[in-house]
This record gives C-alpha cells, structure tokens and sequence, in this order.
C-alpha cells in the first residue's frame, strides 16, 4: 500500500512524497490534476476535529471520508489528520497537513 505524505520543504511549494517510491509531486502538478479534471475530489465529510490555538498557529486534529476519482478510479477511505495554519501578516495559511489512513 502506498501512502501519501504532504511534506513541507518551503512554504510556497508543498511536496507530496508517496513511501513505496518517494515521488515527488509539486504544487503545480497537483493544482494541474484537479484543474485538467484527473483527479476530483468528489467529497471530504471531516469528523471528531478538534483545535489547539497557539497565537499565531492552530493545529487541527480529526477524521475524515474522503472519496476522490483520480484518472477515473473513484476510491472512497477514511483517514485521521494533522493539519497546521499559520498567520503570516493577518492571512492564514496552511503549513503542513499529514494524514494516515484508517482500516477499512
């Protein structure tokens, strides 16, 4: 099973890197998948969210559902989350996500 990992290497340039083969996909090629329409995240239904305020970041925990269709292979799976904003000058901003999926 392959498991994607958002890693944060800059701020402006998110990588997702997957464990079996460590592929590298920027921002670009990622934003490019939803806009040319092959990969759809057709819903994403978060559950059990809780968040710790720490000024100028907030950490959210939780779960969600999550059902995509990428390259025409819907797929539906749960995962558990992490997910970090940051204030930079009175705008927020995602700085990490990480999520593990959850059996079936």
């Amino acid at each position: 099973e392959c498991r994607p990992i958002l890693v944060f290497e800059d701020q402006a340039e998110p990588v997702f890197r997957r464990q079996e083969w460590l592929q590298k996909i920027n921002k670009d090629s990622l934003i490019g998948a939803m806009e040319s329409g092959a990969t759809v995240y057709t819903s994403v239904e978060p559950s059990d969210v809780a968040a710790q305020d720490l000024g100028d970041a907030v950490v959210l925990t939780g779960a969600a559902k999550i059902t995509v269709v990428a390259n025409g292979n819907p797929n539906s799976f749960g995962v558990r989350f992490t997910d970090v904003y940051h204030n930079h000058n009175g705008t927020w901003r995602m700085v990490a996500w990480q999520s593990t999926k959850t059996p079936d």
